[in-house]
């Protein structure tokens, strides 16, 4: 096991009781990481890395574009992502084969699918919101909170928008 870490020039492999990341990003970084068997040097790889993870960063440029062009007018939209594509700190993780970005980018979708599902009820999209909070939290252990965000947000939302009562909303979920 040491002599495979020092053949590698990283540590590329960690035990899994030491392991406590989420197993998406790993699972999805595996491929480039076996590159290093084929004999692809380390600089490569960590290209390859970063390519990677672009235009998952770019993903969350997509989706905040689309829930902006949802709550508000195509001008603002399009400002709204060039503000998060020109600030310091999406410059400077952009390239950074990271969970942040990419959990962002799936809580962002999520929100649109919510807000899509709200609008018109249907399994499908409730399945799909499922599934991306899923990835999200097997993405980054601090999205499971997710799910408790939408209850609270149905909620209000039956509480504000339909004018419900508390007891109504309790027997109805």
């Amino acid at each position: 096991m040491v002599a495979a870490k020092a053949n590698a020039g990283f540590p590329y492999y960690v035990e899994p009781e030491n392991n406590n990341r989420p197993p998406l990003l790993p699972l999805l970084l595996t491929p480039l990481a076996l590159l290093h068997h084929w004999g692809v040097a380390n600089k490569t790889i960590f290209t390859l890395q970063h390519l990677v993870a672009l235009p998952m960063s770019y993903a969350f440029i997509l989706a905040a574009y689309y829930f902006f062009r949802q709550t508000l007018r195509e001008e603002y939209a399009s400002l709204g992502a060039l503000l998060i594509m020109i600030q310091p700190g999406f410059l400077a993780y952009a390239f950074e084969p990271m969970v942040d970005l990419p959990s962002a980018a799936i809580l962002t979708f999520s929100i649109i699918i919510y807000l899509r599902y709200r609008n018109a009820p249907d399994n499908r999209k409730l399945f799909a919101l499922c599934l991306l909070i899923g990835a999200g939290i097997s993405l980054k252990n601090s999205l499971i909170v997710a799910p408790l965000i939408f209850a609270c947000a149905e909620i209000i939302s039956l509480r504000l928008h339909e004018g419900k009562s508390w007891q109504e909303i309790i027997k109805a979920r």
